[in-house]
């Protein structure tokens, strides 16, 4: 693995050039001083999953922070869930990840378990972040073009031994289309502008004028972020699933590849340890037998792929990029064990209908994730053979994960908006108005416990606790202990001990999820 310089050296702004701007903006002068909650969309009352009361407000921010004679300002669009009992101890911001993930519509399906590992005291409130759905969406294709170029240059690197090539051309191709689309505010929608509009959104509550937030994923770079910006304005911050935030901004991000292997066995391992669950189970075959059956029906297909129904190709980029989907959710194993078996016997209809139920969804931002990330991206390297070798590099460290960024970092190189504001400040030593929680799942396929650990190293008196679970965040295999955790600290500020571990109530493959822990915390209480 490649030792990198993790130091992210005060706030540098670049100069950027200002382009007349084709989207809506506001005089600065309408900047609301409090937020007015009212109705949210028919659409997004849809997406309510909790079935609880959500309330929608549009709130005016600068455009440009860095800029104070442009008065224009953007509408953050926010959904709040009010808590559920009293008395109320403020407002937590959450943000879900991506980068490029929406905020509105993930909090509308998904607050029961964030109003209950937060003891129902808290109003939960997200928004969508620059970049995405309607607040400087991301704009480099249309969707047909986009459904095109998609097809011609799949995310896997390792397709084809051309295919290093074909991506470092159509990297250029979709940065090229990007900045001919964005070029009058790809540079206003980085991380730093984001930390900005959380503050902007803390002012405008009025409440004690300190952040709570809950980041996920690239939620824990957004929240490392605000926190190194404004340490003493900082109440309780929970960052679950940590990204390096070192990693994401300095560097080629290998760590987030460290448990990825590991994490496709842990299906395997509970498919046999619940084999009555597993339609894969068969007879006396091993957890690394099935594993086995899977990589030598992935790399045959790789060379051998096959249509199914006349209109569907089984390949290695539709095979892998359903299991890196299935690996994130251990919830959802039951019916990957049942397509996998039936992909093995020549029957692909679960398969494909379940892929087609995880491509992005109708709220999603296509390319967000280049254009947030890359704006945030500083490396010296950007040359194409050096791009070349860091991804063959990766390809050592996993099987099942190692060839799925190639295109990104490659996209970076040829990125020409920088973030007009990019965090340069010391994240090595940062001192918060109070400590910061920071959880890793042991066998998180993409943030594992490692980065929690090495982020938590840069912030004084914070602590990681270790969820000793697979999937994507502790939320993924739901543990009551991780719960408590969340509540003794959000609602007492009490961190769990140095090097605490919470263990799942959810076995793999056991059909139970986040109802079970539900009844589990809430009889406890």
């Amino acid at each position: 693995m490649i030792a990198f310089s993790l130091s992210l050296p005060t706030l540098l702004v670049a100069a950027v050039a200002q382009a007349e701007l084709s989207f809506e903006t506001k005089p600065r002068k309408t900047l609301e001083k409090s937020i007015n909650w009212g109705q949210c969309s028919p659409e997004l009352e849809e997406s309510n999953g909790a079935n609880v009361t959500i309330q929608c407000a549009c709130l005016a921010v600068p455009l440009d922070y860095t800029n104070h004679s442009n008065k224009a300002t953007i509408d953050l669009e926010l959904l709040r869930v009010p808590a559920l009992r009293g008395p109320n101890k403020g407002s937590i911001l959450l943000n879900f990840g991506g980068p490029g993930g929406d905020g509105r519509h993930s909090l509308a399906n998904t607050s029961t378990q964030y109003s209950v590992a937060s003891n129902y005291v808290h109003d939960l409130i997200a928004f969508d972040p620059r970049g995405t759905v309607n607040t400087l969406r991301t704009s480099c294709m249309n969707n047909e073009e986009n459904s095109v170029f998609t097809a011609k240059y799949p995310m896997f690197s390792n397709v084809s031994d051309v295919q290093l090539s074909h991506h470092w051309v159509g990297s250029e191709i979709l940065a090229n289309a990007c900045y001919k689309n964005m070029s009058n505010f790809g540079h206003l929608i980085g991380t730093g502008t984001t930390a900005r509009d959380l503050m902007s959104v803390v002012d405008a509550l009025g409440e004690d004028g300190l952040l709570r937030f809950w980041g996920i994923s690239y939620g824990t770079v957004l929240g490392a972020t605000v926190a190194a910006m404004f340490p003493d304005r900082m109440d309780k911050l929970v960052l679950d699933a940590v990204v390096n935030a070192h990693e994401y901004y300095n560097g080629y991000e290998f760590e987030y590849l460290t448990k990825a292997d590991a994490a496709l066995s842990g299906f395997f391992e509970g498919c046999i340890g619940n084999a009555s669950n597993c339609a894969l189970a068969n007879g006396n075959a091993t957890a690394a037998q099935l594993e086995n059956q899977f990589y030598e029906y992935l790399w045959n297909i790789k060379v051998n792929p096959w249509l199914f129904n006349g209109n569907a190709s089984i390949d290695y980029v539709t095979l892998k990029d359903y299991m890196l989907e299935a690996i994130y959710a251990p919830e959802s194993w039951p019916a990957t064990a049942i397509a996998l078996d039936g992909l093995y016997k020549g029957n692909a209809t679960a398969l494909i209908k379940a892929s087609i139920g995880t491509s992005m969804s109708e709220e999603g931002t296509p390319n967000a994730m280049f254009a947030i990330r890359c704006s945030d991206k500083r490396v010296e390297e950007k040359s194409r053979n050096h791009l070349f070798q860091i991804s063959r590099e990766k390809y050592t460290l996993s099987n099942i994960a190692g060839d799925t960024d190639g295109f990104q970092e490659m996209a970076c190189a040829h990125w020409r908006m920088p973030s007009k504001e990019l965090y340069e400040g010391d994240l090595f030593h940062v001192t918060t108005k109070n400590p910061v929680l920071f959880i890793g799942n042991t066998y998180d396929p993409v943030t594992p416990v490692e980065s929690a650990r090495n982020m938590s190293a840069a912030f004084y008196g914070s602590v990681t606790l270790e969820h000793f679970g697979y999937g994507h965040s502790s939320f993924a295999q739901q543990s009551a202990c991780t719960f408590r955790a969340i509540r003794a600290y959000f609602n007492e500020g009490q961190l769990p001990p140095v090097n605490s571990t919470c263990i799942p109530d959810v076995t793999l493959f056991s059909g139970l999820g986040i109802d079970h822990v539900i009844a589990i915390v809430d009889k406890s209480e």
